[in-house]
């Protein structure tokens, strides 16, 4: 089988939610599961992917999951999912908010979510999650029907926070390379467009180009020059997609130094090029392959910061 490229990027995550429901609900349907480059944010995330295995790396660690395995992400945990290249994916990723858990008395920096806790909890927990799904996308002109939905999602945040909960302090005190991680990538996600250089971001961090170089080998398994030309051709999918700019403007406004580097940059993370991806995009999009119809539902706006 085989592995869709990833795209190293870092950013933090900020997410929100809709007035009916408390929680995100991020479909992956048949047009695929979408790239999640490195990013990390507060809030905790539940995906489930039913029909396709997928390979994620979470703070440094890379682990596969089978089809309906289940993958909790962690408060503050900066992860990165590498779907393999399926044609019939189908999938779901569950988004509680930061202010969410709070509100339910669960402070997610003192906690952990463990993945799992005995096959009888781990398929209840696999149960509510599709039931969420099917309810979500389930037509109906019923006003009050977001409140079954809800009523299943308070059902499933109890199976974790009693079943799937424990103390954090340990892990916490092994994870504090991640400040330095997130202070550098950082930097190079408010950078990306301009020409910023190894030698550059180590004079900044007060570092020796040799230890930076070493530290995203050992922290972030790759390259500066890998990650910085990652971060450029996601940030360039976006206008790819969504705006009616040539492909030089693109290029150019994301860092690249000339359109050829862009062409070589995107094929390679992409397999096509970017005008090829515009239009197969656009083609999937008529035939509702694609479909943000509801948004109130569906919808993952990834937006830089440089908070922790």
């Amino acid at each position: 089988m085989e592995y869709s490229e990833s795209i190293s990027k870092y950013y933090f995550e900020n997410v929100s939610h809709s007035q009916k429901y408390p929680i995100m609900v991020y479909y992956h349907a048949k047009g695929g599961v979408e790239y999640c480059a490195k990013h990390w944010h507060r809030s905790l995330e539940i995906c489930c992917f039913m029909s396709t295995p997928i390979k994620v790396w979470i703070n440094g660690i890379t682990k596969e999951y089978s089809a309906d395995d289940l993958i909790i992400i962690n408060y503050g945990d900066v992860h990165e999912m590498i779907p393999y290249v399926h044609e019939n994916t189908r999938g779901v990723s569950l988004i509680f908010t930061y202010e969410f858990l709070v509100d339910n008395s669960i402070k997610p920096e003192d906690v952990r979510f463990v993945e799992t806790a005995g096959e009888y909890w781990d398929n209840e927990l696999r149960q509510s999650l599709h039931k969420i799904v099917d309810l979500s996308f389930h037509e109906t002109t019923d006003a009050y029907y977001h409140l079954l939905v809800n009523g299943e999602i308070f059902r499933l945040l109890h199976i974790l926070i009693t079943h799937y909960c424990v103390k954090d302090a340990a892990f916490q005190k092994s994870l504090s390379h991640l400040d330095r991680c997130k202070q550098i990538l950082a930097i190079i996600d408010n950078n990306f467009s301009r020409n910023i250089t190894l030698k550059s971001l180590a004079d900044e961090l007060g570092l020796s180009v040799g230890y930076l170089a070493r530290y995203f080998n050992k922290f972030l398994g790759t390259s500066f020059k890998k990650h910085l030309t990652s971060v450029r051709a996601v940030k360039a999918l976006d206008e790819v997609i969504r705006d009616d700019k040539t492909m030089l403007s693109i290029a150019l406004d994301n860092g690249f130094p000339d359109y050829r580097s862009f062409i070589k940059a995107f094929r390679k993370w992409y397999k096509v090029t970017p005008y090829q991806y515009r239009i197969a995009y656009y083609e999937k999009a008529k035939k509702g392959i694609i479909d943000h119809s509801r948004p109130e539902l569906v919808f993952a706006k990834h937006i830089p910061h440089d908070n922790a």
